[in-house]
């Protein structure tokens, strides 16, 4: 699955897909709002989810949200992020659920 949203005030959003041996892995860039949360949540299902946000630019509470359904519903979910995602992420008080990947 590699879904690119229409751009949203000169910003497109990209969220590719690729499964790979049981693991899914899932890369955004781009602005992630309600636009785009549905295909956001879908590409996060899975039982092992890798997730790079590192191009993000802009998040907002529906992208908090899919992360962490994404998170209850997976056996391991591992998150790369961005400054704009980490802040959200701090703010919101859940960023000790998504610790640092391992490089």
């Amino acid at each position: 699955m590699n879904e690119a949203s229409p751009p949203i005030d000169g910003a497109p959003v990209e969220v590719n897909v690729r499964d790979l041996d049981g693991t899914r892995f899932v890369t955004v860039s781009g602005e992630v709002d309600l636009s785009v949360a549905d295909t956001l949540a879908e590409a996060l299902s899975g039982q092992r989810v890798f997730v790079d946000m590192t191009g993000v630019t802009f998040i907002d509470s529906t992208g908090t949200s899919a992360l962490l359904i994404a998170l209850e519903k997976s056996e391991s979910l591992i998150l790369r992020r961005s400054a704009p995602v980490d802040r959200l992420l701090d703010l919101a008080g859940v960023s000790h659920l998504f610790p640092a990947p391992e490089d």
